[in-house]
């Protein structure tokens, strides 16, 4: 048991105290019920499985938690990472959803800026017109700035909507996959009691 714990202790290592000790009492509680039930140490790390594997699979947990909480893209990264590390079914679906979120979000707030930037640069050109006194083309190159500049800004607060609802969405989603999967471990260690 003690080599069980310290190993899975070590492999927790990204994990605030709080949720180490949480994780390891379960474990513990494992042991001294398969002790009880009359199993050896050794049967019981048997069935509970690798305690590497194990600490993965509460890492991606975690990072799925924290990413699906702030929608930020740094928690989503390392979301992705570990999903892809702990080897789920349908990690490299989700790190492929996610980076075309990412690729696809990048573009919209390309976009906004380009649109925001070509505002500026007609008003610009508005500064010149007036200048060499062609008011006409002032005014139309004013209007233009306008209409682009409104376009980049409201592109970008939308893009900025968009990412949020896209992150969460697909958090929840790797949420709901990593919940079944610690489901149905636990389902594993059950029935081989």
């Amino acid at each position: 048991m003690n080599d069980f714990l310290m190993q899975m202790e070590k492999s927790l290592k990204h994990m605030s105290p709080e949720e180490k000790q949480e994780i390891l009492a379960d474990y513990a509680e494992h042991f001294e019920i398969g002790e009880e039930a009359g199993k050896t140490q050794e049967q019981i790390a048997a069935e509970l499985g690798e305690p590497k594997e194990l600490a993965k699979m509460y890492a991606a947990i975690g990072a799925v938690q924290k990413a699906h909480k702030t929608k930020g893209v740094k928690d989503t990264l390392g979301m992705i990472g570990a999903i892809i590390s702990y080897k789920i079914g349908g990690g490299l679906v989700m790190a492929a959803l996610y980076f075309t979120a990412v690729c696809m979000m990048l573009i919209f707030f390309s976009t906004a800026v380009g649109l925001a930037a070509g505002g500026v640069g007609a008003a610009s050109l508005a500064a010149v017109e007036f200048v060499k006194g062609y008011t006409l083309y002032g005014a139309l190159a004013v209007f233009t700035g306008v209409v682009l500049a409104a376009g980049g800004i409201l592109g970008f607060i939308g893009s900025i909507k968009l990412w949020k609802l896209t992150v969460g969405n697909l958090s929840y989603v790797a949420q709901r996959i990593m919940n079944r999967k610690r489901v149905a471990a636990n389902e594993s260690y059950n029935t081989q009691r």
